[in-house]
């Protein structure tokens, strides 16, 4: 019986030895025209919702430049904290398998460490994660936000290429990680190096332990 298996996939994405089914399930890309209408109609309506919220906060995005427009052909990830998938009934209580690295971003070292133990919590059973209907508007939100922040290559729904700090946070504070802050005045003026993060790791195994 396997205990871990890990797939090392490099730079690319290369995720098709899933079907198209386990890429719904799992919340992976997969073509548009293979997208039941029950599933389409409901990320429609979540999505719509959620890119109102976007426009209501930052009303500027409902105005970009002229562009070249490149429509994805794919469904965008729809990965909750954009490492896991959805629950279902499928997988409604299974924390078995995590997606590390499916990001564009701008500084992955920073956010590899970060996901690499939120992942570790997720899969040990040691986070309290909302419902299902909570989730699905966090990633509802995150897609809509794509699309207007980064346009073309915000379809996909995994551009972080400007927000690696705001994920990162994200993370540790839903883990209660605190040692990178320095105070709220730097938080907010000051740049964040690699060496803020240098405590993180052994936060986490004071609070968590190693299993």
């Amino acid at each position: 019986m396997t205990d871990v298996l890990l797939c090392g996939t490099g730079w690319s994405s290369p995720l098709t030895f899933f079907s198209h089914e386990q890429c719904q399930n799992l919340g992976l890309p997969y073509p548009r025209n293979d997208e039941e209408p029950k599933h389409k109609d409901h990320w429609d309506l979540l999505e719509a919702a959620a890119d109102a919220r976007v426009l209501a906060s930052f009303p500027m995005l409902g105005n970009p430049p002229a562009l070249y427009e490149r429509h994805s052909t794919s469904t965008p990830y729809r990965l909750y904290k954009n490492m896991v998938p959805l629950p279902s009934d499928d997988i409604e209580d299974d924390h078995s398998i995590v997606f590390i690295g499916q990001l564009l971003i701008a500084n992955y070292f920073m956010a590899a460490q970060c996901q690499a133990m939120w992942a570790t919590a997720y899969m040990d059973r040691k986070l309290t994660l909302p419902s299902k209907e909570e989730q699905e508007k966090e990633v509802a939100l995150f897609t809509a936000w794509c699309k207007r922040r980064y346009l073309n290559t915000g379809e996909d729904g995994h551009n972080l290429t400007f927000e690696t700090l705001g994920y990162t946070d994200d993370l540790l504070k839903h883990m209660g990680l605190k040692s990178h802050r320095k105070g709220w005045f730097k938080d907010l003026f000051a740049p964040v190096m690699g060496r803020n993060f240098e405590g993180v790791k052994g936060e986490y195994i004071k609070k968590y332990g190693v299993d």
